[in-house]
């Protein structure tokens, strides 16, 4: 049984899928609780205790905090196993809750600090696969990884670049990539988008040290997703028809796609887009049969869905951003 916040406390509900059952003429055509993480249910309140982060803060307190959870210092081997981790202490935190009501707080804050985590590993090892898919034969070197590792050391050291800063400096990144992507230069575009999301990390939108309107105004959460976006849009649009460079750019596509969906703070027209572009990849890859994979649902689901808004802002008891 779910555990979430609601009226501003932990309480428990029955699981959507529980109630699609007791309500069989439901519209529904598949349950989102299946398929969108648990971990972002309870909206602004779930998460209000974890906006740590303030201006007025040392900055060297700002620095090392805003670092945690950023294992760029380890292996590729050693990332995939500690997301694999931060995925189980997930699960195993929801199922704390339901035994021990007393700590349920607790055990929920557990679940969605290492959720975050788990994204942070998920978006590293989704630079070493593109690295690897594109520019180098091994996934164990990474040299946009290794500029991400000396900003932590400096960071560590009290050299660090603002918000502000690095959304700006962000933005030339993206405009490269955008000019080669006009250029049909694709592996280029992608090199620049890349480089643009290290100018903006450790600062994300799946970031709760703070709000969403905080990382929505200093133009954080437009410019991430939309560096995400524009790998996905250019790796989607290669003329490749098939062969070993098809499934590179669509293999490309939808480990980028799939690590959009763990955001927080994703928006709702790039959830929309998100399940959209899956639903093209399962098409592409199975024929008719990906006509009814979860993602092809997912995306007649949210058809029509716009909007530069928090998309689980309002999943309190369950995920109704489709609604």
């Amino acid at each position: 049984m779910p555990i979430l916040f609601f009226n501003g406390k932990l309480s428990r509900f029955c699981s959507p899928s529980n109630n699609l059952q007791q309500e069989p003429h439901s519209p529904k055509i598949i349950d989102p609780a299946l398929v969108l993480p648990q971990a972002l249910l309870g909206g602004e309140d779930a998460i209000e205790s974890l906006h740590w982060h303030d201006p007025s803060l040392p900055q060297d307190e700002i620095n090392k905090s805003i670092w945690e959870g950023w294992n760029v210092e380890m292996s590729y081997g050693e990332v995939v196993t500690r997301g694999k981790e931060c995925k189980m202490q997930v699960v195993l935190s929801f199922q704390a809750a339901l035994e021990d009501p007393k700590l349920v707080k607790h055990h929920y804050i557990r679940a969605i600090q290492f959720h975050e985590e788990y994204v942070k590993c998920e978006s590293i090892k989704m630079i070493r696969f593109i690295e690897h898919s594109l520019y180098s034969k091994s996934t164990l070197t990474s040299a946009l990884l290794d500029r991400l590792l000396k900003k932590k050391e400096e960071g560590w050291k009290g050299t660090m670049k603002g918000l502000e800063e690095s959304v700006t400096e962000g933005e030339v990144c993206k405009s490269k990539g955008n000019l080669a992507g006009k250029n049909s230069k694709h592996e280029q575009a992608i090199r620049h988008y890349l480089e643009g999301l290290i100018t903006i990390w450790p600062y994300t939108s799946n970031d709760t040290s703070i709000n969403y309107e905080k990382a929505f105004g200093s133009g954080l959460v437009k410019l991430e997703q939309a560096l995400l976006n524009n790998i996905i849009t250019i790796s989607l649009s290669h003329p490749s028809k098939s062969g070993p460079k098809r499934m590179i750019f669509d293999n490309i596509a939808r480990v980028t796609c799939e690590v959009m969906l763990e955001f927080r703070y994703l928006t709702v027209t790039n959830l929309r887009k998100t399940f959209e572009r899956l639903a093209q990849l399962d098409e592409r890859e199975y024929g008719v049969e990906g006509e009814q994979s979860v993602n092809s649902f997912m995306a007649d689901l949210f058809r029509g869905k716009e909007g530069d808004g928090w998309a689980h802002r309002d999943c309190i008891q369950e995920h109704v951003c489709h609604e």
